[in-house]
């Protein structure tokens, strides 16, 4: 090769290898950046939150403990863990809600809203807010929800908690994947299976289940982001509710109006953003005459969007949308004031 050519060929090279070598100092700077910026305006990446089991009951939170819970995009937010394990205020005394209009919410993760500080969560702006208009009723309230539950896991956090409270008032926070949870088996929550009669049975949570060992925390808080982002990013689609969904759901759903009457307790299903159209048929003929908010009803007649009401990144509910739902209890209290009137059933002790 003429010695001119080389030279060429040589500077070539070298114009290359410099060229790659300022791209990877500029990835490595860039990279460096979002992990000093990160670390300095984030308090944390890694979620925590500490396990127990209960028996008869299922999964909690443990008690007295404090939950980190991070999309790692759009919230991060610290909830303690009152005495019976769910992140809310400490369950008031039996003496006090026994006078008040008590009201108390079940449901799962859009009730836990761990994405949230428990001031903002709905019944804590719902007391609020009818603390400050409706005055004469009292009003009292409290939460019990775990992620990944339907009616069908929720039903023992009324049976050994929510019941004692004696509640005038009971709303059933109902989003789409509760037909599909009503009908999961899971260890760690009361399920259903059909036995042999046919018949839908309760079956308890696996005495032998064990909660899971936490994933070690990620060194790199940008890796985590960007995980977060390029999950955020992908389409989640729910597919239709089978029939074996329907059958869960309605039998979860009887079985919380049979406590309710004997109890006599008013019983109201609160329906999520995401529940219209066809899912709110389903949920109609499900509940069968049992009364039923419309998250989707209230927020169209308003002409609020559903976006404004949950996070960019995740289909929780913001500090936002838990106001317009408490908004929207109250505006059912205010038109039925009698369910803050009922009769309290004797509970044993």
């Amino acid at each position: 090769m003429p010695p001119a050519r080389a030279n060429g060929w040589r500077r070539l090279v070298a114009l290359l290898a410099w060229n790659l070598a300022l791209a990877g100092l500029g990835v490595v700077t860039v990279a460096t950046l979002g992990e000093v910026y990160l670390r300095v305006s984030k308090p944390f990446m890694h979620p925590s939150k500490p396990l127990v089991f209960v028996p008869d009951v299922g999964a909690l939170w443990k008690p007295g403990s404090v939950l980190r819970d991070t999309n790692r995009l759009d919230f991060w937010a610290t909830n303690p863990v009152n005495r019976w394990g769910f992140a809310d205020r400490e369950p008031p005394p039996r003496s006090r809600t026994e006078k008040s209009c008590h009201v108390t919410v079940l449901g799962d993760s859009f009730v836990d809203a761990l994405e949230v500080p428990i001031a903002a969560k709905m019944h804590v702006q719902l007391e609020e807010l009818a603390a400050a208009e409706l005055p004469q009723l009292d009003v009292t309230t409290s939460a019990f929800g775990w992620g990944g539950t339907g009616q069908v896991g929720q039903l023992p956090y009324y049976d050994k908690y929510a019941r004692t409270l004696k509640p005038k008032l009971m709303v059933l926070v109902f989003v789409r994947n509760d037909f599909k949870d009503n009908a999961r088996l899971r260890d760690r929550h009361m399920g259903l299976e059909r036995a042999a009669d046919g018949m839908l049975r309760l079956r308890p949570p696996n005495p032998r289940w064990k909660p899971p060992r936490p994933p070690p925390p990620g060194r790199s808080f940008l890796a985590q982001w960007l995980r977060a982002k390029r999950f955020a990013l992908r389409r989640h689609r729910v597919a239709p509710a089978p029939p074996r969904c329907l059958d869960c759901t309605r039998f979860a759903l009887r079985q919380f109006e049979i406590r309710a009457r004997r109890d006599h307790v008013s019983l109201v299903i609160l329906s999520g953003h995401s529940i219209r159209g066809a899912r709110a048929e389903l949920l109609a003929r499900v509940a069968d005459g049992l009364p039923v908010i419309s998250l989707s009803d209230y927020l169209a007649a308003r002409g609020i969007h559903r976006r404004e009401i949950r996070w960019n990144h995740d289909n929780h509910w913001n500090p936002t949308g838990h106001r317009l739902v408490a908004e929207a209890l109250l505006e059912y209290i205010r038109a039925n004031p009698s369910v803050c009137s009922a009769k309290i059933a004797a509970i044993d002790s």
